[in-house]
């Protein structure tokens, strides 16, 4: 058992070094594999010195019964959640559709980055293929950024040969859940439409997560187009999402 303990945190390790190298340290979270890459070899250094039976003696097995229960179930709604999160990460959404709602990432300055550039790519191959097709580009200003996300997709978008005309700057919202709400305003505000048929364009791993609010927010006739991620963080993504997916649950958004 202390040699699997010590494989996993190795692996953990391995992989917090290997995020760290190609995205930094700022990534959200990305300390978790950090965090648990030493509890494996605590505990497994542990383990190897008797310390954990000597620290557990006296303590009644009631309890450390209640621990695992706690810890098996605990494990078992994470593997549930990233099953959800992996089971939309294929959706290619459908032909001829009014709008995409394009949802914001974070901007490098003035640029997008990596995820934002996925999303733009597989925004700005959609709307080629659709010249009928409009776009809500949805996202504020945050930190590190000098332009909102919204005016950096438009930019991006323009420069590559997408009219401006078909492009909607949502420029407020600072999350998933207000991408989807201030985008769904600006779509009841326009004249001449009652019912939308809707695309959500964002990265595969954030694509469950998004159509579970947008469903739940009024979006009626919706459907994922979803940008590849093929980055080493998408471990990393993908554990954060069932994570995010578990906290809009609580919070009543899906």
């Amino acid at each position: 058992m202390s040699i699997l303990l010590g494989i996993l945190g190795t692996i953990c390790l391995g992989y917090y070094g290997a995020c760290v190298r190609y995205a930094g340290v700022r990534v959200s979270l990305l300390w978790i594999w950090l965090a648990a890459g030493i509890a494996f070899w605590g505990i497994a250094i542990g383990r190897k010195l008797d310390f954990w039976k000597k620290a557990a003696a006296g303590i009644p097995k009631e309890f450390w019964l209640a621990v695992g229960v706690v810890m098996a179930l605990a494990v078992a709604v994470l593997l549930v959640l990233v099953a959800l999160v992996l089971s939309a990460m294929g959706k290619r959404g459908k032909m001829g559709l009014d709008v995409l709602v394009v949802l914001g990432c974070q901007v490098k300055g003035r640029s997008p980055s990596r995820a934002l550039l996925g999303r733009l790519q597989e925004a700005e191959k959609y709307l080629k293929e659709n010249p009928e097709t409009l776009a809500v580009l949805s996202g504020g200003q945050g930190y590190g950024e000098e332009i909102t996300e919204a005016e950096c997709m438009g930019k991006w978008l323009e420069h590559h040969g997408i009219s401006g005309t078909r492009l909607i700057w949502e420029e407020h919202s600072t999350s998933t859940l207000e991408n989807l709400v201030f985008s769904m305003k600006i779509l009841k505000s326009r004249e001449g439409k009652k019912e939308w048929r809707v695309g959500i364009v964002t990265n595969h791993f954030h694509m469950y997560r998004s159509l579970k609010i947008a469903r739940k927010k009024g979006y009626g006739d919706v459907c994922g187009i979803a940008a590849p991620g093929g980055s080493v963080l998408v471990p990393h993504y993908v554990l954060r999402e069932a994570v995010a997916v578990l906290k809009e649950i609580i919070c009543g958004n899906i």
